[in-house]
């Protein structure tokens, strides 16, 4: 199920590690079953891709190569 609310306001905990589960949690035969973890985020530059507007047998620039890379 997916819930849509408008968040006119909202906050956000950031931590490092990874969860930690109340030990009454664990021992339920339910409630252990449930899956806890971290969903890792992370942050790259992709191929660069052309504009359909441009010409196509434009190259990518030596710049554009190499911030990519960096």
């Amino acid at each position: 199920m997916t819930l849509e609310l408008p968040l006119d306001e909202c906050s956000v905990k950031v931590r490092t590690g990874g969860p930690t589960d109340d030990p009454d949690d664990l021992a339920d035969p339910l409630l252990s079953r449930v899956w806890a973890g971290t969903v890792p985020l992370v942050e790259s530059f992709g191929e660069p891709i052309r504009s359909h507007e441009g010409p196509a047998d434009a190259a990518v620039p030596s710049s554009v190569r190499e911030w990519r890379r960096s």
